[in-house]
């Protein structure tokens, strides 16, 4: 049984998957499946609806596209054949 504000558990689970070293996004996937497992319980009436009053969610910084690697692009220069095409995909870089 849960002797804890809901609000002290999903913080404890956050400080514990951060302490953990995870990156921001398998921390925020974390938090979604139990979000999930709590909302799941609640439907079948196995704990109180309280309990998703306040849901606590992270900031995932979004990526950036990692760029090809040098073979990569002589690869992908060595397939085209057209000069128009070439063009641009050499000026895009």
């Amino acid at each position: 049984m849960l002797m804890s504000s809901p609000e002290r558990i999903w913080k404890a689970l956050l400080e514990h998957e951060r302490y953990r070293g995870l990156k921001a996004s398998t921390v925020q996937m974390s938090m979604r499946t139990v979000n999930a497992f709590i909302s799941f319980l609640i439907e079948n009436g196995a704990l109180h609806p309280h309990l998703l009053k306040r849901r606590m969610w992270i900031k995932v910084p979004s990526s950036l596209p990692r760029s090809m690697e040098p073979d990569d692009d002589e690869r992908l220069l060595s397939v085209i054949d057209d000069t128009r095409n070439r063009a641009m995909i050499l000026s895009a870089g």
